[in-house]
């Protein structure tokens, strides 16, 4: 038999959540990380010049940062180090042919800048 009811190879985002939850309900479980920091690809660095920070890997979080377990635990997330930054402006995609199309907060500024690709889905 064994000793944890889960366990959780990983310590990202994803995995901590889980974990977390279980735990909080009497599950034993067990979390392995071989890196040194948790977050797995939610860490923010210094990489190039000192003062300029830069995302490892997960670049849109929305939908961590609007579900029920960030709602439930956003005070404990936030003494751990987590903070979530707004962006106005949330990612964007540049063509071969030059062309951009860019997802913002502002529903209107997405609805303008997709009528460029195709009026017919703005």
């Amino acid at each position: 038999m064994s000793d944890y009811d889960a366990i959780f190879v990983g310590a990202g985002h994803n995995n901590m959540a889980c974990a977390t939850h279980l735990a909080l309900k009497g599950w034993k479980i067990a979390v392995f990380e071989r890196n040194p920091a948790i977050g797995g690809a939610v860490q923010t660095r210094e990489l190039t010049l000192p003062g300029f920070r830069h995302d490892l890997g997960a670049m849109n979080l929305s939908l961590f940062a609007g579900s029920a377990f960030h709602q439930n635990y956003a005070n404990e997330l936030k003494s751990c180090g987590l903070d979530f930054a707004p962006a106005g402006d949330c990612f964007a995609s540049v063509f071969p042919d030059g062309r951009w199309f860019g997802v913002s907060s502002d529903m209107a500024r997405t609805v303008e800048r997709l009528e460029g690709f195709s009026a017919a889905d703005a």
